[in-house]
């Protein structure tokens, strides 16, 4: 009983309403995990609408905005629907505003890209957090990360004249 009310102490009014006559805690959580995080195909095809479609803004912070995708592809993983992290990556690439084109750009053929490794979620979000919180102070890391890649053997590709 009190973890009845621990859940339905944190509800507003709305999704109070769904759940206010179940007795046990674990149908209360049954009902909310089955109202917020759905089953079926229409709840699959609206997640990857969200994460395909999805459009970064520089309006909001990018942190939010990236965990968001992240999350709905771990819903769809929990449904039964994975999406591959590598997938993941490159649509969330793709989906950032044109002001991390640089950055998008080198990430994409940095040698582990080249080479045939692919980029991780992780690996993506911590460089774009780090551009845009550089690109607030005024230094971009755009310029220090292509330079870092100009260091490693064998980059940039070196194409016969």
């Amino acid at each position: 009983m009190e973890a009845k009310a621990q859940l339905t102490l944190t509800l507003k009014d709305e999704p109070l309403s769904g759940i206010i006559h179940s007795s046990m805690a674990a149908d209360v959580w049954n009902k909310l995990n089955h109202c917020y995080e759905g089953k079926g195909q229409n709840t699959v095809a609206y997640l990857i609408k969200e994460i395909f479609c999805a459009t970064l803004s520089d309006e909001l912070p990018m942190e939010p905005q990236l965990n968001d995708m992240h999350h709905k592809a771990y819903i769809l993983k929990m449904l039964g629907e994975p999406i591959s992290d590598s997938v993941v990556t490159h649509t969330m690439l793709l989906s950032l505003p044109n002001s991390y084109l640089t950055l998008h750009t080198i990430l994409n053929s940095s040698p582990a890209t080249i080479a045939g490794s692919s980029l991780s979620t992780n690996t993506v979000i911590t460089q774009v957090l780090t551009e845009e919180k550089n690109a607030k102070l005024g230094n971009s890391q755009v310029a220090f990360i292509a330079h870092e890649l100009d260091t490693i053997e064998g980059w940039p590709r070196r194409f016969p004249s």
